[in-house]
């Protein structure tokens, strides 16, 4: 969406902006059925992806779309992620409660866990929204991904996980900001994120493609 048309850096960074704003809008919305927000996330890396890939896209109609497109294994997806917290977090829990020895050691093997939990559901969105295969391969995919692109994947989980670190860290600042992401934070965040997947799913596509 284009609201200023002279080409100069002003002009692309305030329409850049614009985009932001409205994507992080149309994602809100669609999120607040709750169960629609794995379809809602991968809608968007669709469109930030083809931004950072420099596509001129129109942005409600790719992104309503892509919602539809990919809603089905999404929300599978979202049901799976969901599980697979409740289910960490219940463990680590118990494991708080446990009155034995050494019992740091479960904490620490559900916390390992938990790290490439992370680093899957950091990659899973991005990742049905660019290749679009079925759901064990986009799972399997993604954990690929992130376990090959550590310091990729490090920097990936840090920027989603920043919102939470500023929380815990700095409640007060956070809570004077909070306005930013529901205005245009979310979708930046993941404009960042976008940048890195970007060059990552570009090789992927690059090797396969030298493969055939």
């Amino acid at each position: 969406m284009r609201f200023l048309h002279q080409d100069t850096f002003i002009t692309r960074l305030l329409n850049k902006f614009i985009d932001l704003i409205l994507l992080n809008i149309l994602w809100l919305i669609c999120c607040l059925p709750i169960i629609t927000i794995g379809s809602a996330t991968t809608a968007m890396y669709d469109v930030l992806i083809r931004f950072v890939f420099c596509e001129d896209v129109p942005i409600i109609e790719t992104f309503l779309k892509k919602f539809v497109h990919h809603f089905k294994k999404s929300t599978i997806i979202f049901l799976i992620v969901v599980f697979g917290i409740l289910f960490l977090a219940l463990d680590f829990w118990c494991s708080v409660q446990w009155n034995i020895n050494f019992k740091f050691v479960f904490q620490l093997v559900i916390l390992s866990v938990g790290y490439f939990f992370i680093a899957l559901i950091s990659y899973v969105f991005p990742t049905l929204a660019y290749f679009d295969e079925n759901i064990l391969k986009i799972i399997t995919h993604a954990f690929i991904l992130a376990m090959k692109n550590g310091i990729y994947t490090v920097i990936i989980m840090f920027i989603n996980l920043s919102p939470l670190i500023l929380l815990l860290i700095f409640p007060n600042l956070f809570f004077n900001i909070i306005f930013l992401y529901f205005t245009f934070g979310f979708t930046f965040l993941a404009y960042l994120n976008s940048i890195y997947f970007a060059r990552i799913f570009d090789i992927v596509r690059f090797n396969s493609l030298q493969k055939n």
